[in-house]
């Protein structure tokens, strides 16, 4: 027993983690989706009973849940519900982001090479591939990113391993000016785009060094993100507004001095790899740990503010442990009620109805292109204009946009854009201030037909129909916030 003890603090000390079972209750994702409609929030949690242990048939007496709008004064929350087993049945939605910087195509000493079965690259490309291929669960879905001087979203999760896994082929030694590494942007940036999935999210980033941003080494903007520097605090608070959970590994001597912390502090966990090997060992128990995990669920408590702390306490055998994490609501719970106000709970079926009436209205003219259509505008009401969206649109307040909603403020201090990805051909909304998407904050979101978008009060829903309809031209222009002046 003693040699199978010490076997096993081994292998936890090489897969880079140690024992802390003194804290048996482990929050590992927040997922408030559901607090609009039904004011249920679910926290997936891991439970370790006195051997290190996963816990998944738990005593619901056993476990309390607190929240809090201040992290000090907490409430009791009520609704308790377990359920064991959720992750299996429902599968995990995993995103692997890759550091492809210059220096993952040197030996894992970090000694410059041409042997490409010699760099780390190779290595992690291989121990990506396999457990790529290793995963059978049917429901369980896997996309790629990889970055360096730019985040690269390769492929959204999905349920066919293999053109996954094919698409690693795509990731080349990128030319030195692409080869710093700008881990906390792309950390946000995975996070963003990983965020679109439901349930259990998992984002696993494997890097070989520091922080390394553009701006600061190169003395020069950086092509996409101009003079701006992320933080590592940034990543963290955008992984938990998503509800994603961080697994950093690290793949070299040098290691980012942040990264461990917002791993934890999301709800996940750090890893040491040395070869090919550990890695795919380290990539396969990170799936185990989360198909262990218990999904719980409760009755949100309504506190002022859209920031909210919640405690998970486990009771076992007369010890007591906790585990406290903050998550993100949208503005509609910031009153201080015990239940939602009944209209907090029409803004969802309200939005439903207002996409099922713009498939009711006959437009004035179809569109070849994709296309805003305008559902609403103060002072105007229900319209029926269809705004062209190009490969590059600016929706701004005033005539330099593309399309103008004047006497917008928000819009005046912060433009929105829609990108079209010249590659899948999908369409992207991005925002530096949050804009709401089918009622969420969002500053990044892939756009879907029928996507309900609030310009602060002016509504307009989203298609990207292209098979009828005329061609796209000209620039449109809301009056007013809401009249058109195409």
């Amino acid at each position: 027993m003693r040699k199978m003890s010490l076997v096993s603090l081994c292998l936890a000390t090489a897969l880079g983690f140690a024992p802390a079972w003194s804290q048996t209750a482990f929050i590992t994702q927040v997922d408030s989706s559901g607090l609009l409609v039904t004011q249920e929030n679910r926290l997936y949690a891991r439970i370790l009973d006195g051997s290190g242990k996963s816990v998944e048939n738990i005593d619901p007496a056993a476990l309390s849940v607190y929240e809090s709008a201040d992290g000090s004064n907490f409430v009791k929350a009520g609704g308790l519900g377990i359920t064991a087993g959720s992750n299996k049945a429902k599968g995990i939605s995993f995103l692997f982001l890759m550091d492809n910087s210059g220096s993952m195509y040197d030996t894992m000493s970090g000694k410059a090479t041409t042997e490409a079965k010699d760099t780390r690259h190779y290595a992690a490309r291989n121990a990506a591939e396999n457990f790529l291929l290793s995963i059978t669960a049917s429901e369980d879905t896997v996309g790629l990113a990889s970055f360096n001087t730019r985040y690269k979203l390769l492929s959204t999760p999905a349920k066919d391993k293999q053109v996954v896994a094919r698409g690693l082929d795509g990731i080349s030694r990128p030319p030195n000016a692409e080869a710093y590494t700008e881990l906390y942007a792309s950390l946000k940036e995975a996070s963003l785009d990983l965020g679109e999935a439901k349930g259990r999210k998992a984002l696993v980033v494997l890097s070989d060094g520091e922080n390394y941003p553009y701006l600061q080494y190169a003395k020069a903007p950086h092509p996409e993100y101009g003079t701006r520097v992320f933080t590592g605090d940034e990543a963290l608070d955008e992984a938990l507004r998503q509800g994603v959970t961080i697994f950093a590994v690290n793949f070299g001597d040098e290691k980012d001095s942040r990264l461990a912390d917002i791993a934890r502090k999301s709800g996940g966990e750090v890893f040491d790899a040395r070869n090919e090997a550990e890695l795919t060992a380290i990539y396969q128990s990170i799936r185990e740990r989360i198909l262990t995990e218990v999904l719980i669920g409760y009755r949100a408590e309504m506190l002022a503010g859209d920031k909210r702390y919640v405690k998970l306490v486990y009771d076992e055998s007369g010890k007591s442990s906790a585990s406290l994490r903050y998550y993100y609501t949208g503005t509609v719970f910031g009153r201080p009620n015990p239940r939602a106000p009944s209209w907090a709970f029409l803004a969802m079926p309200l939005a439903l109805l207002g996409a099922l009436a713009l498939f009711l209205i006959k437009f004035e003219k179809p569109s070849l292109s994709a296309n805003l259509s305008l559902l609403y505008a103060p002072g105007v009401g229900m319209g029926t204009k269809m705004f062209n969206v190009g490969d590059r649109t600016v929706i701004g307040s005033d005539a330099t946009a593309d399309i103008t909603i004047s006497g917008d403020s928000r819009l005046e201090k912060s433009p929105v854009t829609i990108v079209k990805d010249p590659t899948t051909g999908k369409f992207t909304i991005l925002s530096d201030e949050a804009v709401l998407v089918n009622n969420r904050k969002v500053t990044k979101k892939g756009l879907e037909p029928g996507d309900v978008i609030n310009f602060n009060g002016t509504i307009a829903v989203f298609d990207d129909d292209e098979t009828k309809g005329v061609p796209k031209g000209g620039k449109a222009h809301i009056r007013g916030r809401g009249k058109d002046g195409n």
